[in-house]
């Protein structure tokens, strides 16, 4: 992808609305906390749903987006919707009451429920430890890099957040914000490399 048109659409189109940024292989989602999106060079299987939804379709209330064009969406009536998946993550779904997703590489996933409960497939173990160690409740998982060299973002709802294996480029951008004091709020991956950091 020309990673330079879509660091330009993010600037362009993000402001203070933005509930949620999602990165697939090449393109990006931006979800307003009233239910407007904006996106750009996303997957045509995506893209040809989200075109025809009409004004009086059922706001978008939350996206998630994977490396390898997954999708997932839910909206106001609470109908859902996902798309380019393993079958594994089907199974899992079914019949869940699902709070928050996140895709990684090939066939690897996680799924939060809202009793609290998660389900993780293809996932490195030290992954599946960090959370089972933490009683607290998980906000945000984002999950980037290859099957063979994985990497991770969590988030609790306290704020406090974990990023395990980043790339270097990412790692020392995030010691740069730090060091003048500003918050992580976000960490966002996608396909081939790319990422985006939410802070303030």
């Amino acid at each position: 992808p020309d990673e330079c048109i879509l660091d330009e659409f993010i600037l362009q189109e993000f402001d203070r609305k933005v509930q949620d940024i999602c990165l697939d292989q090449c393109g990006c989602i931006m979800l307003e906390d009233d239910g407007d999106f904006y996106y750009d060079s996303i997957s045509d299987d995506l893209d040809r749903r989200l075109r025809g939804r009409q004004p009086h379709h059922p706001k978008m209330t939350y996206v998630a987006l994977g490396p390898e064009n997954q999708y997932y969406m839910e909206f106001a009536n609470d109908s859902y919707h996902w798309g380019n998946t393993p079958q594994s993550f089907d199974d899992a779904i079914d019949g869940k009451d699902v709070s928050r997703v996140a895709f990684g590489p090939g066939e690897s996933w996680w799924i939060a429920c809202s009793d609290g409960t998660w389900l993780a497939n293809k996932m490195p173990k030290k992954f599946k430890q960090e959370l089972k160690r933490d009683s607290r409740t998980v906000s945000t998982v984002s999950i980037g890099g290859t099957c063979r060299n994985m990497y991770w973002f969590i988030q609790w709802e306290d704020g406090d957040w974990s990023i395990e294996n980043c790339p270097d480029e990412l790692s020392k951008e995030i010691d740069g914000i730090e060091d003048c004091r500003g918050t992580i709020r976000n960490v966002v991956f996608g396909g081939q490399g790319s990422w985006v950091i939410r802070y303030t």
